[in-house]
């Protein structure tokens, strides 16, 4: 580990770096004995150490220069000329680096001519006075070339004494080297001079400064392994100088960055948010350093895929410097990020008008770098590319192309990103043998940059495998998928194991692009191919639901450990959700008279996440995968089980999804040579009859078949002899009863299948037992059952729970008759809930009962869902009324508010929970995402813990629905299986009302 030269001095000065007028003064006193007999050798030692701690530390230039010149005087009367020329050096650095550079140049060339009279022109302390001289000249000129060749003249002139090129001043100028090259960007010769600089660098005075840089440009070169040794000396370094110093924070910068590069995107961005904390403490809002600083942590954000938070940090950083810096180099550095945002977001347009606002500004910005215009032409030919414009995207990418290459060569990283873009580019002109060639080249490039994640390095998935099945090459095609695939799963389920539930959902976005080419790809390659059809199945079952099954996942680790203080944890951050559930039934302005920040609690429960994923580690073993071959084992006479994808189909002109959909049904049977896959090629118009014929038919009790016709005619054409169907939705069948469909017939398919909806299809031993499971098992015999509160809203008079919202009597009949039916039967606690009691707060203070029971009122809001799709639904109970009549300020217990949102019922105690039935409106509705299931009621529930559950599909009949509960517990309590039970009520039901309206509205899951 190093040591700093005298810490305490050095930890003192850092303390005090704000205050330095007193400091000055006492340093100037000392200054003064250096005419008396007094001073000694000692003291001029510690104000040297006192002036190069100022200086090389970047702590305060201008009274490094006054000790230095303090120092140099006191050794020119004492006839030190070594020292005298190594502090009059020194104060030229001082100058140089306070931008005087004109007085700099005076001084340096001042001492060189002193060195000469007093017959020291190779004196080695004149490394400082050149480099002082000659960066100076430089700022004057901005001639990088002519820096660099100055600087090797300087160690011309100071390495000509024997052994001199390893002493400290040179060590300077072998870091000055370093970071001239590197900001050319030849890392190969800033790495190089970087480590002469370590060599010489005896007293470790450099050592903070060359480490910083080394950590960057050893990452810039791929060099990642070496980059995080050289950070972990670097933060053992600053962590002496102090933890809430300036140095620690670029030192937990430099670290993130190496970090993010490494694929290592939650751990770099929780080190980056550090390094801004502390820069935030200690600099003014309007310098530069923290402007820039609070621009390069957006970019974490945009490379994990949260572009709203990046935009937004980004934006505010960017106005900044235009506002107290002008428009410089980071300005328009932040402009070609924005407008990178911007066509992320799809907002095309106004990406372009920034765009061309950033081409028309670099040439004339000082001090830009070839790489750097690179990069926005680079930004522009992708977004021409998505405007649909290929000429003019290919001609931005050749200027970049053109600038990578003169820069940073062909073979690297920046260059292989553009030349992918290419790739895609051909390809989806239909010159596919040009993009396959060229996607080839680029895998070739990064391969050799990084063996392991080369596929990470690209900011756009390659598109071999696309060229390949565009040109007819199918198996190559086959091979590339199978490879990738199994990367890009492999490589979600690491990152998941560190993120939080809002950051895994947002990374997963990222891979959308790829999944939709995938799979529309995926399921013509495995149309008559049964191997091919068992990869298509693979890839479904890993990422079908992966949102939802690793949060339960996270929660079933967390109460494995055993570990006290993380349950504690994990229960504050079910409150913390709770809590911000509640604040998000208000308003802004209520917010704001409340003092309450929605953004701040989110960031507090992002934090609290961050150790709750520290400590499970879920995707550390393998996927538990089964094969055709494995399912059909599970599958017994007379069965089937229906996979259902719904695929958003990928326009490869464009390289993104498009609006079109087809669903495809793997069908698998005891026989796996019957197994096949079934595609239904017009989703969209699955889609459309589920949103409105459908729907239609329930609500005003029509009969039609033209959604059998539609969404099950091509599978039951293959399933002549199935009784029972265990099947996984997907997009619109989340939304139906299959059972309900009518055959042209009018018999319906109710009378034909029994169908059991599955999560996945690897789910299906767990849901088999509801055929025969008679009794639940749980740690309570506790029966919640809960109804008819007190809304207080206007009543209705269609007697359908969600009419706006009427009063239900019938529940308190369901309530007493279920309660009654349980307390006949030993081994139960059946306890009731009704009226005011029918409370939010009672329900939530509710401890994991066997069965819960809420029978009320249920709402879906689209407006509200698309703010967050867990706030679009939930249950009214006792006051909801009172609630929605009154202000926030006749209204604050937001814990008790009669409005029980979807985002505050994931935080239940529910844990060993076995059933549970919301015996209500559309509680089974939600905003549904491709491959995800529903965002509402269901997900929340499945969330807080309950392992079955039982919702509906639509408003409901009040005393039909008391009917069917009635029946349904009935029929169990008397000997019959939970599916058998609830099956057998909807036949009395069904016997009594024939339409589906009202036998068909709940669905058990």
């Amino acid at each position: 580990m190093n040591q700093l030269t005298n810490k305490p001095l050095i930890m003192s000065l850092i303390k005090r770096s704000k205050s330095f007028t007193i400091l000055l003064f006492s340093i100037l006193v000392l200054c003064n004995f250096a005419n008396s007999q007094d001073v000694n050798d000692k003291s001029l030692k510690e104000l040297q150490i006192l002036a190069d701690s100022l200086f090389f530390y970047n702590i305060d230039n201008t009274q490094a220069s006054a000790i230095y010149q303090k120092l140099a005087e006191t050794y020119d009367s004492l006839q030190s000329w070594n020292q005298f020329l190594r502090s009059k050096s020194m104060m030229a650095c001082a100058q140089t680096h306070l931008g005087h550079v004109d007085r700099a140049i005076d001084i340096a060339e001042e001492v060189i001519n002193q060195a000469r009279l007093l017959n020291q022109p190779f004196n080695v302390n004149l490394a400082y006075a050149y480099y002082a001289k000659y960066y100076s000249e430089h700022r004057k000129k901005w001639n990088r070339q002519t820096l660099i060749d100055n600087l090797y003249s300087t160690l011309d002139q100071t390495t000509k004494i024997p052994g001199s090129s390893r002493q400290q001043p040179n060590a300077f100028i072998y870091y000055r080297l370093g970071l001239a090259y590197q900001n050319q960007e030849d890392l190969y010769l800033a790495n190089k001079y970087y480590e002469k600089a370590i060599e010489a660098d005896q007293d470790k005075l450099l050592r903070y400064q060359i480490l910083k840089r080394m950590v960057y440009s050893l990452t810039f070169a791929h060099r990642y392994e070496e980059a995080a040794e050289k950070a972990d000396e670097l933060l053992s370094i600053t962590i002496q100088i102090g933890p809430e110093s300036r140095q620690h924070a670029d030192a937990l910068i430099a670290t993130a960055h190496n970090k993010q590069s490494m694929g290592l995107l939650r751990e770099g961005l929780n080190l980056h948010k550090k390094g801004l904390d502390i820069y935030s403490s200690i600099l003014e809002s309007s310098e530069s350093d923290l402007l820039m600083t609070q621009m390069d942590h957006g970019y974490f954000y945009l490379f994990s895929g949260d572009y709203d938070v990046a935009a937004n940090i980004i934006q505010t950083a960017v106005d900044g410097i235009r506002k107290y810096h002008g428009e410089n180099l980071y300005w328009i550095s932040g402009m070609n990020n924005l407008a990178a945002i911007n066509r992320m977001q799809g907002n095309l347009n106004q990406a372009l008008v920034i765009q061309r606002e950033v081409i028309k500004k670099a040439p004339y910005t000082t001090d830009l770098v070839p790489s750097q215009i690179a990069e926005f032409h680079d930004t522009m030919g992708h977004i021409y590319f998505e405007l649909g414009q290929n000429d003019s995207a290919l001609y931005h990418y050749n200027i970049a192309l053109a600038k990578w290459e003169n820069t940073l060569g062909a073979d690297d990283y920046e260059y292989a990103q553009t030349l992918n873009k290419v790739s895609r580019l051909k390809i989806a002109q239909g010159q596919y043998k040009e993009g396959i060639e060229l996607s080839l080249k680029v895998r070739d490039i990064v391969k050799r940059i990084s063996q392991d994640n080369w596929r990470m390095l690209l900011s756009y998935y390659s598109p071999l495998s696309y060229g390949y099945y565009l040109d007819g090459q199918m198996e190559k095609a086959k091979e590339v998928f199978s490879e990738d695939n199994a990367f890009y799963i492999d490589y979600i389920r690491k990152y998941f194991s560190s993120m939080t539930e809002h950051q895994r959902k947002k990374f997963y976005e990222t891979f959308e692009q790829y999944i939709s080419g995938y799979l529309t790809i995926g399921s013509q390659l495995a149309s008559g191919d049964s191997e091919y059809l068992d990869e298509l199945l693979h890839f479904q079952q890993q990422t079908k639901g992966i949102l939802l099954n690793s949060e339960l996942a996270v929660k079933q680790k967390i109460k494995s450990l055993g570990d006290t203080a993380i349950f504690n944890l994990y229960n504050n951050v079910n409150q913390l959700k709770t809590d911000i559930g509640n604040y998000s039934k208000l308003s802004d302005t209520e917010l704001d008279n409340l003092h309450i920040s929605l953004d701040s609690l989110k960031d507090l429960l992002s934090n609290k996440e961050e150790y709750l994923m520290l400590a499970t580690n879920i995707y550390g073993d393998k996927p538990d995968l089964k094969s055709q071959q494995e399912i059909s084992v599970m599958v017994k006479r007379k069965e089937a089980v229906l996979e259902l994808i719904k695929i958003p189909i990928f326009d490869f002109s464009r390289m993104k999804s498009s609006d079109s959909t087809i669903y495809a049904g793997i069908l698998m049977f005891r026989k796996p040579d019957k197994n096949q896959l079934i595609i239904i090629n017009d989703g969209n118009q699955v889609d459309k009859i589920v949103n409105t014929i459908y729907q239609n038919s329930q609500k005003y009790q029509l009969k039609e078949s033209m959604s059998y016709e539609t969404m099950w005619r091509p599978f039951e054409n293959e399933l002549e002899k199935t009784k029972r169907i265990f099947i996984s939705n997907d997009g619109a069948y989340h939304k139906i009863n299959l059972q309900t469909l009518m055959n042209p017939d009018g018999t319906y398919l109710m009378d034909r299948f029994q169908f059991i909806n599955v999560p996945s299809v690897n789910s299906i031993e767990d849901y088999r037992q509801t055929i025969s499971l008679r009794k639940l098992n749980g740690r309570s015999n506790e029966i919640v059952v809960i109804g008819n509160p007190i809304f207080n809203f206007q009543m209705d008079s269609t007697g359908t729970r969600g009419s706006q919202y009427s009063n239900l009597p019938g529940t308190e009949e369901e309530v007493k008759s279920i309660v009654g039916l349980f307390r006949t039967r030993s081994g139960y606690n059946a306890n009731s809930l009704t009226q005011e009691q029918a409370s939010e707060l009672n329900l939530k203070q509710i401890k994991s009962p066997l069965i819960l029971h809420i029978a009320t009122h249920g709402y879906f809001d689209v407006n509200s869902a698309k703010k967050d799709p867990l706030l679009g639904s939930g249950l009214l109970l006792n006051g909801a009324g009172d609630s929605f009549n009154s202000s926030i300020e006749k209204w604050t217990e937001l814990d008790d508010d009669g409005i029980l949102t979807s985002y505050e019922a994931q935080a239940l105690n529910l844990d060993d929970t076995e059933l549970v039935i919301l015996s209500a409106c559309e509680t089974g509705l939600g905003t549904i995402e491709n491959g995800q299931g529903v965002y509402g009621l269901q997900r929340s529930f499945k969330k807080a813990g309950a392992h079955f559950m039982i919702m509906s599909l639509w408003k409901v009949n009040d005393q039909v629905t008391q009917e069917l509960m009635t029946a349904f517990y009935d029929n169990w309590i008397n000997g019959e299986s939970l599916r058998e039970a609830f099956q057998n009520a909807q036949d009395e039901i069904k016997e009594k009302y024939k339409h589906p309206f009202y036998w068909g509205a709940f669905v058990l899951i």
